[in-house]
């Protein structure tokens, strides 16, 4: 009996194979160039969303106020450097129902501050580059009694404490920015209504429709 052929790729079947990968990896990079800054984007904004919930059911469960509090926005947003970007909030808790007079970073009596979101771009943190938080509208938060400016104050009820003329359109609004993609513009709203109640949009709220609940 004969010896059975032993089936394989010659050595230029494999180049060409190498070289048609290589062509579809190049290819593909712009592409995910794009797509990842635009993924942090999205990652970003669905955490702040998150901590707005976090936030509105601590509230709730502990009967104590809680805030969000905006310390730091990016003054130069269409820049496309990406390791310039900039944006800090902070989650605390309050020691009262109303009118706290006492705040702690989250989690609540402990040094480590994982209550405290930077944005900034550093060796260490990575996490947010290219991502901006850029302004709230309006640009200033008047909050709830003293000491609350640019701050979201939630009540033990749920419900936002913040001065009624804090809410433009029904709503407070909170722009994150990708900044990879300066100069085109690619922005993600937060708009948190009264009730507390966070959702994304990809456009500001400039008027208000009918049906809204102020």
């Amino acid at each position: 009996m004969g010896r059975r052929a032993e089936a394989g790729f010659s050595l230029l079947e494999l180049a060409i194979v190498v070289a048609i990968v290589g062509l579809l990896a190049l290819l593909a990079a712009p592409s995910l160039t794009q797509m990842l800054p635009r993924y942090r984007l999205n990652r970003t904004v669905r955490e702040f969303v998150n901590h707005v919930q976090e936030a509105r059911l601590l509230a709730i469960s502990e009967g104590v106020e809680y805030r969000m509090c905006f310390s730091k926005k990016d003054s130069n947003p269409t820049s496309d450097n990406i390791r310039s970007n900039s944006g800090r909030y902070t989650i605390e808790a309050g020691n009262l129902s109303s009118g706290s007079t006492v705040w702690d970073p989250l989690p609540r009596g402990v040094s480590n501050a994982e209550g405290i979101i930077d944005f900034t771009w550093t060796p260490s943190n990575r996490e947010y580059a290219g991502i901006s938080l850029v302004s709230t509208v309006p640009s200033t938060l008047g909050g709830a009694g003293v000491g609350n400016t640019n701050c979201l104050v939630f009540s033990p009820r749920g419900w936002l404490s913040n001065n009624i003329s804090d809410f433009r359109y029904n709503y407070i609004q909170v722009q994150f920015r990708n900044k990879a993609a300066n100069p085109r513009k690619d922005v993600r709203w937060v708009q948190i209504s009264r009730g507390g109640i966070a959702r994304i949009r990809t456009t500001q709220r400039t008027s208000t429709a009918a049906g809204d609940v102020p």
